[in-house]
């Protein structure tokens, strides 16, 4: 299984932060050293080359493992079922049921009259989800694994949805050829495997069913932006190529009759990706089209009235005095639900605790701003430790 941890940012809670006191030297400083006023900023975790740190590429890789397995732990063993919900998202299985839930819930409150589809983000604040994580630390196919398990939960649910298709099935979209044939033939023996215990009957021909295994429909499709193209050059023609790149490989007409659900996963900032998405989200309003992990930013005018229904972020904060309150901070979104602060603060043993909320409908797509969520925890450090 490919790393799925948490990711480590850094938080100042009123103290201020001494970088080199803590982070790997796989870990680039994202606030600096010396003092810093308390705020945590929102980006994405860049792990540096082991070249860069003077590590050998195999010390560094195992460094980054280590540092993501002790996050993983964290959150399993401080995960708060009765406030952050049952799945505790460190597997892109547990993950997808997580995230399906929150589709679910958005699909439930969705107008009856309206009968156009939705655009939902889904962000999984992992840095093995992450396209910004790096090479080293990014996992594609991990990535695309999330998308897949989604995508069977979304099936799992035709015939219960009026908004879904009984027949109908999930596009995943990713950004090239190469990546979709790849996880599609490492998802096919994943999937044969968990069907391994399958008995099948050649009795049944003589009954009359077909044997024909191509008639097992699938849960989902992996279709791609590119296709085996090279990415256009700019040009006048740039946008027309785009468009029939998407429209050969990422959404072709035999497929998009019976695709009711688009998963485009991780996209950004290249020119193909933000040209596919806008040319997804707008040709095809009357699906349900869910951005995986989205890092178009700034966001296009076609995803402004999209809603982030599932969002985990983990953080964790130190400071430099000595002491054992570091706590450990979850941002988390669960649809229909707020935009919470969870925050376990490593004295009192009881877990992550609720300690703030605000309501979807107040802040950006995105969600709050990480000065909120600082000033959050450091009131709630300062409440109860009196920093």
């Amino acid at each position: 299984m490919s790393l799925f941890f948490a990711a480590i940012l850094l938080l100042l809670v009123g103290a201020p932060i001494n970088v080199k006191s803590f982070v790997p030297s796989s870990f680039p400083s994202l606030l600096g050293s010396g003092k810093c006023k308390p705020s945590l900023q929102r980006g994405h975790l860049v792990y540096r080359s082991s070249s860069s740190s003077g590590e050998s590429s195999e010390n560094g890789e195992e460094n980054i493992r280590s540092d993501l397995d002790v996050m993983r732990k964290i959150l399993e063993s401080s995960w708060n079922e009765d406030t952050m919900g049952t799945h505790i998202p460190t597997t892109p299985e547990s993950a997808a049921s997580a995230a399906a839930e929150s589709i679910f819930s958005a699909w439930d409150n969705k107008n009856g009259d309206d009968d156009e589809g939705k655009v939902f983000m889904v962000d999984i604040g992992l840095p093995s989800m992450d396209p910004l994580s790096g090479p080293n630390v990014y996992d594609d196919i991990s990535a695309v694994e999330f998308c897949a398990e989604l995508a069977k939960r979304i099936n799992d649910k035709r015939g219960q949805c009026d908004l879904l298709k009984t027949d109908g099935r999930c596009a995943i979209v990713v950004k090239d050829g190469n990546l979709a044939s790849r996880s599609s033939r490492l998802l096919d023996v994943s999937d044969e495997e968990e069907a391994g215990d399958v008995v099948e009957f050649d009795d049944f021909v003589d009954l009359g069913f077909s044997d024909d295994s191509s008639e097992i429909k699938k849960a989902y499709r992996i279709g791609s932006f590119l296709g085996d193209n090279e990415p256009p050059s700019n040009g006048p023609n740039m946008m027309k190529d785009i468009a029939n790149f998407v429209a050969t490989n990422a959404m072709p007409k035999a497929d998009a009759k019976e695709e009711d659900v688009i998963i485009i996963a991780c996209p950004t900032m290249s020119q193909t990706e933000l040209v596919g998405v806008r040319l997804l989200v707008s040709q095809f309003s009357s699906k349900t089209i869910v951005i995986v992990n989205n890092r178009l930013n700034p966001l296009p005018r076609e995803l402004m009235l999209s809603e982030t229904v599932y969002s985990v972020l983990p953080l964790i904060a130190r400071s430099v005095t000595g002491d054992s309150k570091n706590p450990k901070i979850v941002l988390l979104r669960r649809h229909p639900n707020k935009w919470e602060v969870h925050v376990d603060d490593s004295m009192s043993e009881n877990g992550f605790q609720l300690v703030s909320a605000v309501e979807a409908d107040s802040v950006g797509v995105r969600g709050p701003s990480m000065e909120w969520v600082s000033e959050s925890v450091k009131t709630y450090m300062q409440g109860k430790f009196g920093q």
